[in-house]
């Protein structure tokens, strides 16, 4: 690597300040920059070899000696500069695919700040004098914003100290340097800078933090309303957490607006016939890996909405208690590990009707349920699960567990090989209106000496398959997609 001098006396400031002072009189004169530049050496217009190492190696101090140099040859005194390399710099980029925000890394590149050394003959270099000077477009050299903080907002600025929502980055990555006049340095290491400013740059990060959250909220406000964003994307996001913190009631309020018109929206599709729910019931004994087959039939269904059905489908769990109260207008409603006395036999019945969305009773104010897609969870088996649900009627209940059969699109069992634990394969059924069967009563309830009998005539038991977990999912992602009007 080649070695530039981090101080550059200046002997003849007379002799700097005429090579410059008549460069540009229609121009305006900048007395301090910053020059943000990715690492790639076509950016960078009549640099030598030595001078492009300093790019390729990314060296912050000899990159900011480079540029220091250029520009004394140049005749721009650089009083103080300070470079570092930002390589951790991340921006949220739409995404077709996901119909979402994502986070993109940003490319490796620096931030050089500049602050020329000003005297008679010299007031400042114009925009195309500094780029001409350092082989640099002119759209990638800023200027100082206004006011007496000016220059200390751009030192605090390239390790993003006031600014929580980009990486951070050390003083110590910084290298510092500039010139010297009259026998005294004009410039101090950045880490001396930070040490005593640090103080009040906390203060101002308070302040920004603040300003960005009443200038963000009508574009988060815009997020939500339009279904862009979701509450756990703002919690889990520093930017936009900071925002809704600030401006929580005017983005809950967005949050219930755009949930009742995306139920509104529902019922209209569901009434008119586009879609019947889909109603899984996944069964199967403890560590069989019930939820984990629940996981990946919900992101299946997601990939195959939007791939078949051009909708992106969101997903929603509920509490063990009051289920529905959470419920936020999602596609897919998810009751993991629930037990059938949360709710009343008569809301359990109303919650899987295929062709029609009801008021479900909760806690403060009764809810309509508007999904495309129930999967119900237990370890129970469905016969057990419906059996014991409160009012679900008198005498052998034959009756009542039809209905909730007849609701049921398919049933799957989950369970892991016996001789082989680690592989994990599912039984699925699709549900049928069959002949009238009989079954043994769950309540082990015995009648003139004979095990109590149910009656029921819909079963899923004639067209069950046992096959591997791919192979299930294709299955059952299939059904919800037909009755979706995928195809049609």
């Amino acid at each position: 690597m080649v070695k530039y001098p981090r101080n550059i006396s200046i002997i003849s400031p007379k002799y700097l300040g005429e090579r410059v002072v008549n460069m540009a009189k229609t121009e305006a004169l900048l007395r301090m920059c910053m020059v943000t530049q990715e690492l790639d050496k076509s950016h960078f217009t009549g640099w030598g070899d030595d001078e492009l190492t300093a790019i390729e190696n990314g060296d912050a101090a000899a990159i900011g000696q480079i540029l220091n140099e250029r520009l004394y040859k140049a005749g721009v005194p650089v009083a103080e500069y300070h470079c570092v390399i930002h390589d951790r710099d991340a921006r949220p980029v739409w995404s077709d695919t996901m119909q979402n925000y994502v986070i993109e890394p940003k490319l490796t590149h620096f931030h050089c700040v500049m602050r020329f050394y000003l005297f008679e003959k010299f007031k400042g270099a114009s925009l195309s004098a500094l780029s001409t000077a350092l082989g640099i477009e002119p759209q990638f050299i800023e200027k100082a914003q206004r006011g007496a903080n000016a220059w200390d907002n751009m030192v605090a600025y390239i390790t993003h100290v006031k600014y929580d929502d980009k990486a951070q980055y050390s003083p110590d990555a910084v290298a510092s340097g500039g010139c010297s006049a009259d026998g005294k340095q004009l410039w101090r290491p950045y880490k001396q800078i930070w040490n005593e400013r640090l103080a009040d740059w906390m203060k101002g990060k308070a302040k920004v933090t603040a300003k960005r959250a009443r200038t963000d909220i009508d574009a988060l406000e815009e997020q939500i309303l339009t279904g862009q964003v979701t509450i756990n994307q703002i919690l889990l996001t520093d930017t936009l957490y900071a925002v809704y913190a600030r401006n929580k009631r005017r983005c809950d309020d967005a949050f219930s607006t755009y949930t009742a018109r995306k139920i509104a929206k529902t019922v209209q599709a569901m009434e008119s016939g586009e879609f019947h729910l889909t109603v899984y019931f996944i069964t199967g004994k403890s560590h069989a890996g019930k939820s984990w087959f629940t996981d990946r039939l919900v992101e299946r269904l997601k990939a195959d909405a939007r791939e078949q059905l051009g909708q992106e489908w969101t997903a929603c769990g509920c509490a063990a208690s009051n289920p529905v109260d959470d419920y936020d207008g999602s596609e897919i409603l998810i009751m993991d590990d629930l037990r059938g006395m949360a709710m009343t036999a008569s809301d359990w019945l109303k919650l899987m009707d295929p062709d029609r969305v009801n008021n479900i009773s909760a806690r403060y104010k009764n809810k309509r349920v508007a999904c495309r897609a129930l999967i119900i969870n237990s370890e129970r088996p469905a016969l057990e699960f419906f059996y014991y649900l409160k009012g679900s009627g008198g005498g052998d209940r034959a009756e009542a567990m039809d209905q909730f059969f007849r609701r049921l699109t398919a049933h799957v069992v989950v369970y892991r090989v016996p001789d082989d634990p680690e592989t994990r394969r599912a039984i699925v059924g699709e549900m049928r209106e069959t002949a009238p069967y009989r079954v043994q009563s769950p309540s082990g309830r015995e009648y003139n000496g004979e095990q109590a009998m149910l009656t029921l005539s819909h079963d899923m038991r004639e067209n069950e398959q046992d096959m591997d977990y791919d192979a299930a999912l294709d299955r059952l992602a299939d059904i919800a997609m037909r009755r979706n009007g995928a195809g049609e």
